[in-house]
């Protein structure tokens, strides 16, 4: 769950949704659905380890981070 000052959780429940459907990017997460104006956000859990600290000790492949990152800014 994320709550957000303004309705930001609705527009990302959107745009996860629209990602997801187009099946574009199959690693984000599911959108759960977005309540009060769009203020509250709730998504399902991803169990996985953090990416930056993955990064950090070298547990993760730059070349695989790029070509996903690629797919999902097509």
């Amino acid at each position: 769950m994320r709550y957000f000052g303004d309705d930001r959780g609705r527009r990302i429940a959107e745009m996860t949704r629209a990602i997801r459907t187009e099946g574009l990017f199959p690693y984000v997460p599911r959108p759960l659905g977005a309540a009060f104006e769009g203020r509250l956000f709730v998504e399902e859990f991803v169990q996985a380890e953090e990416f930056t600290p993955s990064l950090l000790a070298g547990r993760v492949d730059p070349e695989v981070i790029a070509s996903r990152l690629r797919s999902l800014h097509a």
